[in-house]
């Protein structure tokens, strides 16, 4: 599946990397930064850009975003939630 992007430019490598981590791990900027061992600012930086190209405007919304078009490698364990726990937390977002 190919994201939809507003601003018709991809994501980089790095900003791919921030959103798998991000929504593997629900980490803070500053947990994140740690963890990819970069800049606090350098998140930031990266996450801005990814929610300007994605067309949206917050943390959540922009996992959500990267979880629904089917770039992020990692699933929900099934034993975790299952296939309509997981549809119904999409849907309300």
């Amino acid at each position: 599946m190919t994201p939809r992007f507003m601003d018709g430019r991809p994501l980089t490598a790095t900003e791919r990397r921030v959103l798998d981590e991000l929504c593997k791990t629900g980490a803070s900027n500053a947990e994140l930064a740690e963890a990819l061992c970069v800049a606090m600012q350098t998140i930031k930086f990266h996450l801005t850009h990814a929610m300007r190209k994605s067309g949206q405007t917050t943390r959540t919304g922009l996992a959500l975003w990267w979880i629904r078009e089917g770039r992020w490698p990692f699933l929900v364990e099934q034993d975790e939630a299952s296939e309509e726990e997981f549809d119904a937390i999409l849907e309300a977002a």
